[in-house]
C-alpha cells in the first residue's frame, strides 16, 4: 500500500530532511478526516524517533504502526470532542427514529401509513422496496375489487334471468285467465252482478293489510214480469214477496196439471180400440 511504502522510505533515508512529495501527499490525504470539523492529526514523537534512529523496520512493525496511525486518525481528538459525540448521537437517534417509523408504517394498512412510508427511507433500495410493497398491496386490492365486481355481475345476471322467467310465466297465466273469463262470462246469468266484468273491476279494490283483492259479493237481481191475473190475486201479489212466491208455486202446479191432462188424453186416444168404434158405426149405418 501507499502508506507502507512511505514508512519504508522513511526508514531507508535515516533522518533525511527531504520529504518525498508522493509520500507527503499520500499521508496528507490519509490523515484528512471524513468530517469537515475534524482536526489535523499531529505527528507522533515515537514515530519520528523510530524513523530517525536508522534501525531497519520490518513489514510487521510497519503494519502495527499503520494501525496505530489509523486509530489516531479515526478516534484521536474527535473521540475527545464533546460536540462531535453529541452530533454522532443525534444522527444515531434520528436513524433509529426513522427505522421505528418505517417498521410501524409497514405493520399498518392505511393511507396514512403509506404517506409516512413515502417520507421515511434512507437509500434508493429502501425506497424501491417500499414502493414495491405499496404496488403489491394496490394490486391485491385491485384483484379483490375485480373479483367482487365479477361476483356482483354474476348475481345480477342470475336475478335478471329469474325476473324475466317470472314475467313470462305471469304473462302466460294472465292470458289463460283472460281466455277462461271470456268463455265463462256468457254462461253467467244476466241478472247476476258477475256478468259484467267492467263493473266488477271498478268495484274491486286492493287491501294493503291483507295483501289481496277485495271483490264484491255475488248478488242476483230478480225481475218479475206483470201477468194478467184477477184483481184479488193482484192485490194479494202486491201484499208482499211471500204472496208472489205462493202465486208462482200455484201457477207452476196448474201448468203441471195441464200438461199431465194433455198427456193422458193423448195416451187414451192412442190406445183406444178402433175395432169397436168401427162396428158401432156400421150398425148405425144399417139401421
Amino acid at each position: 500500500s501507499l502508506s507502507l511504502s512511505c514508512v519504508d522510505k522513511d526508514a531507508e533515508k535515516e533522518g533525511s530532511t527531504d520529504p518525498d512529495p508522493l509520500c507527503t501527499s499520500g499521508a496528507a490525504s490519509q490523515a484528512e478526516p471524513a468530517d469537515p470539523s475534524a482536526a489535523v492529526v499531529q505527528k507522533d514523537p515515537e514515530d519520528v524517533n523510530l524513523t530517525q534512529s536508522g534501525q531497519p523496520l520490518d513489514q510487521k512493525h510497519a503494519l502495527e504502526r499503520l494501525q496505530q496511525l489509523e486509530q489516531k486518525i479515526i478516534g484521536g481528538e474527535q473521540a475527545r470532542n464533546a460536540a462531535f459525540q453529541q452530533k454522532h448521537r443525534q444522527r444515531q437517534n434520528l436513524a433509529d427514529q426513522r427505522q421505528a417509523q418505517l417498521i410501524h408504517a409497514l405493520s399498518e394498512d392505511s393511507e396514512e401509513s403509506e404517506h409516512v412510508m413515502l417520507k421515511v427511507y434512507n437509500s434508493i433500495q429502501e425506497e424501491v422496496y417500499v414502493k414495491n410493497q405499496m404496488l403489491v398491496k394496490v394490486q391485491g386490492k385491485l384483484k379483490a375489487a375485480k373479483l367482487e365486481i365479477r361476483d356482483l355481475q354474476a348475481e345480477f345476471e342470475d336475478e335478471r334471468k329469474d325476473y324475466l322467467s317470472t314475467i313470462r310465466r305471469l304473462e302466460r297465466e294472465g292470458q289463460l285467465l283472460n281466455g277462461l273469463l271470456e268463455r265463462m262470462v256468457p254462461l253467467v246469468r244476466r241478472d247476476c252482478n258477475y256478468s259484467n266484468l267492467d263493473r266488477l273491476k271498478k268495484e274491486a279494490f286492493w287491501d294493503e293489510d291483507g295483501a289481496a283483492w277485495k271483490l264484491p259479493d255475488v248478488t242476483v237481481q230478480k225481475t218479475t214480469l206483470p201477468s194478467a191475473v184477477p184483481l184479488k190475486s193482484a192485490v194479494r201479489q202486491d201484499s208482499g214477496p211471500d204472496a208472489a212466491e205462493q202465486y208462482t208455486v200455484e201457477e207452476d202446479r196448474f201448468k203441471e196439471m195441464l200438461s199431465r191432462s194433455d198427456s193422458e188424453s193423448i195416451a187414451s186416444s192412442y190406445f183406444k180400440s178402433k175395432r169397436a168404434s168401427q162396428l158401432l158405426g156400421s150398425d148405425v149405418a144399417k139401421g
